[in-house]
């Protein structure tokens, strides 16, 4: 390709990114949990255990018809919810009967004074791969599935423009059994397909712009 034609081919990506609204801005990653660093849960109810291992931490409850959970208090954190999953590293153990856990994100609204529960249910065998059994689920902060006033206290916004001091896992269906390791909680960015996508209508541009075959220099 000549010089001139790179420049053309250049271009004419940069204007498909431009008209397109440029690369989308994803959220930065923040860890809420990690195992490897001595995380535990501040507190649980119900029949719930937690232990940490050194690497993992280990989340129990027997079978019952009790919603035990455990939960972690945090520092506030701003997070843009349209561009932010929660994602959990873990692994299912032996003995465990449960399907689905439920994590909840608390969010405090200084506007209203209130705090609002946010529910994301995660299908346990839904996981992707890491290694040594471990798998890891992300979902995305607007996918809740309901939203409700924490336990006392008053009723916030119900708009998910997390003020995020708190999250919690708990079993998601009674009677069930919840045996799992848990590695590491976080927020990560949203996967942006539009930026695979505008890459891809870049390198179409430069691909019609690629010299004839038999063309002379």
């Amino acid at each position: 390709m000549k010089p001139a034609e790179k420049t053309s081919a250049a271009a004419l990506a940069a204007v498909v990114i431009a008209v397109a609204g440029g690369f989308p801005q994803a959220s930065r990653a923040q860890t809420l949990m990690d195992a490897a660093n001595g995380d535990v849960f501040d507190f649980t109810w119900g029949d719930v255990t937690a232990t940490n291992n050194g690497t993992s931490i280990t989340l129990t409850e027997a079978p019952s018809l009790s919603f035990g959970g455990a939960g972690e208090g945090l520092g506030e954190l701003t997070v843009d919810a349209a561009s932010s999953s929660i994602e959990v590293i873990y692994k299912a153990l032996p003995g465990n009967t449960a399907a689905t856990f439920t994590l909840t994100l608390q969010d405090t609204d200084p506007n209203t004074s209130g705090v609002e529960d946010y529910f994301y249910a995660f299908d346990i065998a839904s996981g992707t791969p890491v290694d040594n059994g471990f798998v890891s689920l992300a979902v995305p902060l607007l996918d809740h599935f309901a939203v409700a006033p924490a336990f006392e206290q008053n009723a916030g916004d119900e708009v998910p423009n997390f003020g995020l001091t708190g999250f919690s896992i708990q079993l998601g269906t009674p009677g069930e059994g919840l045996a799992l390791e848990l590695r590491s909680v976080s927020i990560v960015p949203v996967p942006e397909p539009g930026g695979l996508a505008l890459l891809g209508l870049a390198g179409a541009a430069a691909i019609l712009h690629r010299p004839r075959a038999g063309r002379r220099p």
